[in-house]
């Protein structure tokens, strides 16, 4: 994925939870009704155009329709669930002017199209390392993630599936086991010398993180 930014958004959104449209039409969307197409205008248009939001809403709008790169990542936070889904934006800015009004499950016409990874499975806030959980839980609606975790989201992205790589990794592992984290230290031992050596650490740093103490290498 190169050198692409990875992005945390806690999506403001006009019209409520829309989780299952973004996840259904391979979308992620922002904005409040202003009846035109806003993704190519210049930073100080988009707060002409949405005087009465505040500038963090705006810097929302900004970054979805035009400040992030094709090939970046996005962290889509879903409060309701307490989880969050990784997508890759794989296209420039789409207006749906059929969403730009004020009607029920409309009002979030600026759309970018996405790749969700790891087959769209969610990902608990418990799996995430403590200063991204932090980070989910601040007023902040967009922002780049902290440079020290992009790696660990980098590995996330590139597993085809949380429970295909943690059962192929270690089959015997017991999830319920209050020995876990000696097992997910096995692991790690294990492969050290894999051909994806990324990848199996990050699955089992994952392990690890799911027992919710403080394992000392």
């Amino acid at each position: 994925m190169g050198r692409s930014r990875i992005w945390l958004y806690t999506p403001f959104r006009h019209a409520g939870n829309q989780m299952k449209y973004f996840l259904d039409n391979d979308v992620i969307a922002t904005g409040n009704p202003v009846g035109v197409p806003i993704g190519d205008l210049p930073h100080h248009k988009y707060e002409e155009l949405f005087s009465d939001l505040t500038p963090e809403h705006i810097w929302e709008i900004f970054v979805i329709c035009y400040a992030a790169y094709q090939d970046d990542l996005v962290l889509v936070n879903d409060l309701s669930s307490k989880k969050v889904y990784i997508a890759k934006l794989i296209g420039d800015y789409i207006y749906k002017k059929e969403l730009d009004n004020e009607n029920k499950d409309s009002g979030f016409p600026h759309q970018r199209p996405v790749q969700w990874m790891i087959n769209k499975e969610a990902i608990g806030y418990n799996m995430l390392p403590s200063s991204l959980q932090e980070e989910l839980n601040t007023p902040s609606t967009i922002k780049k993630i902290n440079k020290d975790d992009t790696g660990f989201i980098l590995s996330l992205a590139n597993m085809e599936s949380l429970k295909l790589k943690s059962t192929q990794l270690e089959p015997n592992i017991d999830l319920e086991s209050d020995d876990l984290d000696r097992q997910a230290l096995e692991v790690i031992k294990k492969h050290l010398n894999s051909n994806q050596p990324e990848l199996q650490l990050r699955a089992a740093e994952i392990i690890l993180n799911l027992t919710q103490k403080n394992t000392s290498f």
